[in-house]
């Protein structure tokens, strides 16, 4: 974390939060006091979604992303969930926002397939003209 006073690495006084450089007070993370990493909120987040235990899934990879807002995975960890839960709009959000930080990652990719309202047209791979002129039953060189 970078000081926001004086633009320094900060090296806390744990638990006080205060920069050691100039005694700024920094922003608390809630996700951060809990001691996990992004990546072990992504897997408690995975662990208790196969309970189908969504909200708490949800919980969990919005965890991740306090700690890692450009990590497109947690943010389409976050769209399943809010899928799961019933909140296609949310979910699509979650899905553009995971598209604009990995476009290509596979996952992400096959979800903006599977997501109609997430913009598939602005990641579809371009096709071949003559391809698309090919009709069944004709043949290319006729």
């Amino acid at each position: 974390m970078i000081c926001p006073k004086c633009s320094r690495p900060a090296q806390t006084a744990h638990p006080a939060r205060t920069c050691l450089h100039c005694g700024a007070v920094l922003p608390a993370r809630p996700a951060a006091r809990l001691g996990l990493t992004a990546l072990q909120w992504r897997k408690e987040g995975a662990r208790v979604a196969q309970r189908r235990q969504f909200e708490r899934a949800l919980a969990a990879f919005e965890h991740a992303l306090e700690l890692e807002p450009e990590n497109g995975l947690a943010w389409l960890n976050k769209a399943m969930a809010l899928r799961e839960l019933g909140r296609p709009d949310e979910a699509t959000a979650a899905i553009r926002s995971a598209a604009e930080l990995a476009p290509d990652d596979e996952n992400v990719r096959r979800a903006l397939r599977m997501d109609r309202g997430a913009g598939v047209a602005t990641l579809a791979p371009a096709r071949d003209a003559a391809a698309t002129d090919d009709s069944p039953g004709r043949h290319r060189d006729e």
